[in-house]
């Protein structure tokens, strides 16, 4: 669940530094965005879904919004390149998180392996 809220955060922060102007436009944007991910995967059948992974998606969205606000407060007019320097980082860090979840389960898939 939590790695829900961990995904959304580069998007709200993404969305943040190319997408709308206004606030309210921002938060409907990442709640749209959640909610179509979390029908298409019910649809779709794939994996479970669940309202608290909307509101989680959502949450994770929100933060990803407010760490730009606080990103473009903290450098002012150099802050493009501060959100491009932290998308970057947030996109490495992102990869690592979800390559090393793939890792743990194929690790685990191997040691119930070798148990049979």
């Amino acid at each position: 669940m939590q790695f829900n809220l961990l995904l959304f955060v580069p998007f709200g922060f993404l969305f943040s530094s190319l997408a709308a102007k206004k606030l309210l436009r921002r938060f409907f944007a990442v709640i749209s965005a959640s909610a179509f991910l979390e029908i298409a995967q019910y649809i779709l059948a794939v994996g479970r879904s669940d309202i608290t992974d909307i509101l989680l998606n959502a949450l994770g969205g929100v933060i990803g919004i407010a760490a730009y606000y606080m990103l473009t407060k903290l450098f002012g007019k150099h802050s493009r390149k501060a959100a491009l320097i932290a998308c970057a980082s947030i996109a490495v860090f992102e990869i690592y998180v979800s390559v090393s979840f793939i890792l743990s389960g194929a690790v685990q898939l191997g040691f119930m392996m070798l148990k049979m």
